[in-house]
């Protein structure tokens, strides 16, 4: 059995041509929960081009790397992430954002 759970996380973008900066909060406050383990972050590199988008972001305070991929349509924007915790995957599933 699967294990699902739906957190609530903010990007904050500025695009650059097709490139992507910012950062990532989780919320949970300022502080991890077991909810929000890393409840902050920066994007570290970001590109959308041709309805694709890519966000890679350096979460704190656990170190963990996330890479979000997806499409773009309008407003809206999903895909799969990724997070890697040294090295090893620590979490993995959806996720959907609209401006």
């Amino acid at each position: 059995m699967q294990e699902f759970r739906v957190r609530s996380i903010q990007f904050s973008l500025t695009q650059t041509g097709e490139s992507l900066s910012g950062s990532y909060k989780c919320f949970a406050g300022k502080k991890a929960n077991a909810d929000c383990a890393n409840p902050v972050g920066s994007v570290t590199s970001g590109s959308v081009s041709n309805g694709k988008v890519e966000i890679n972001v350096q979460a704190q305070p656990n170190s963990y790397n996330c890479t979000f991929k997806g499409s773009v349509a309008g407003n809206k924007m999903n895909g799969t992430f990724t997070c890697y915790a040294g090295g090893t995957v620590s979490s993995n599933g959806v996720w959907r954002a609209k401006h």
